[in-house]
């Protein structure tokens, strides 16, 4: 199996055609039935895939040093989706891989390429919509400095992690973040993010995420991971090792700030930066519903493990209307914190937003309102 799969990560999501091998397991191996070899797709030929894939149907094609790949170019395209991928891993041949794919309906953007004639290329081409050619090196120019951020978590451990950004800006890297779609979600306004690298949930197989991480770790001049940072070391739950410390030295060693340790660990001068960026049209929604010359609470009702959960919110919520006649309570949460809600459906003061709004509308109404319990 070739390392080179490492490379293709954030080109290979989604619907994936394996030509050759079967990278990883989300792949659908395309082959000839044969011994030692049960495809996922089984073919006469991995070259014409005409009678069994239909056109604009998969996000990416990856072939691994397939003979002859460079004659099923055009039919190969043909199944990619525009803005899906067709990713080469071949040998270098006489004819240059970009002059073949010339010929092909369409344009592509050529996001890659490495390698020479004497040994394998690497080959990432992007589908546009129109018939233009596009190479990186017209377009792109590779920074002077470069940091890579890698963080997989929930909603708060984005945060966390987002606060070391503007202090990686100030020594003038640009910043790349790798995590999964929906960190991008928390993160995608934030303007100290130059770049992504993203990965679907499990995309890469635990077992195989040390090799990942090296491999890619070459191409930034900071390599950053926080995976497992703060809940690996400083959370001490039922069932960990850390947890049946002593107290005395569960207080010494795992009492410490999170955002402080987390620019430990990426070598930074700890600064608070922590800010979350909503655009244009979410912070307007968030001001329009806020209670005008009146106090504005957002109560998260749970977090995303069953410790994130206050027993005593409807005592508290009684009360803050009992004492503030003039207040607004906004309940947050996903789908299953509906029957948290339950009883106060028709308290108009109490506005019952669970499984309603998506993260980032609550997050933008926590931004103006005039406080924010949490579980």
């Amino acid at each position: 199996m070739s390392a080179v799969k490492y490379e293709v990560v954030e080109f290979t999501r989604g619907i994936v055609l394996g030509i050759g091998n079967k990278a990883f397991p989300h792949f659908l191996n395309v082959d000839i039935p044969r011994e030692g070899v049960r495809p996922d797709i089984r073919v006469e030929n991995p070259l014409d895939l005409s009678l069994v894939v239909e056109d604009a149907s998969v996000d990416a094609i990856y072939c691994d040093q397939y003979e002859g790949a460079i004659t099923a170019l055009t039919d190969w395209w043909r199944c990619v989706k525009v803005g899906g991928y067709l990713v080469l891993n071949i040998p270098g041949e006489a004819l240059d891989v970009t002059d073949a794919m010339r010929v092909v309906d369409g344009g592509w953007d050529l996001i890659k390429r490495s390698g020479n004639d004497e040994e394998v290329g690497l080959y990432v081409f992007r589908k546009r919509s129109d018939g233009r050619f596009v190479h990186p090196w017209v377009l792109d120019k590779r920074p002077k400095k470069t940091a890579c951020v890698v963080r997989y978590g929930g909603f708060g451990d984005m945060l966390q992690a987002a606060n070391i950004f503007p202090a990686l800006k100030r020594q003038g890297y640009h910043v790349t973040v790798m995590t999964t779609p929906s960190g991008q979600d928390i993160l995608k306004n934030d303007p100290n993010v130059d770049g992504w690298f993203i990965q679907d949930h499990d995309q890469v197989p635990n077992q195989e995420l040390g090799r990942f991480w090296k491999a890619i770790s070459q191409r930034y001049d900071k390599f950053v991971n926080l995976c497992e940072s703060v809940e690996g070391s400083l959370l001490a739950m039922p069932g960990r090792a850390n947890y049946f410390w002593p107290h005395e030295t569960r207080k010494r060693l795992l009492n410490g700030n999170y955002l402080e340790f987390t620019s430990e660990l990426a070598g930074l001068p700890y600064s608070s930066d922590l800010k979350f960026y909503p655009t244009l049209e979410e912070s307007w929604k968030a001001k329009e519903r806020l209670l005008k010359d009146g106090t504005n609470i957002v109560f998260a009702l749970s977090g995303s493990s069953i410790h994130k959960f206050y027993p005593h919110q409807d005592a508290v919520i009684a009360r803050l209307l009992l004492e503030v006649p003039n207040v607004r309570i906004f309940l947050c949460g996903d789908i299953a914190c509906k029957i948290l809600e339950d009883g106060w459906s028709k308290e108009p003061r109490v506005i019952c937003l669970s499984g309603e709004d998506n993260i980032r509308d609550t997050l933008a109404l926590a931004k103006y309102a005039d406080v924010v319990i949490g579980s």
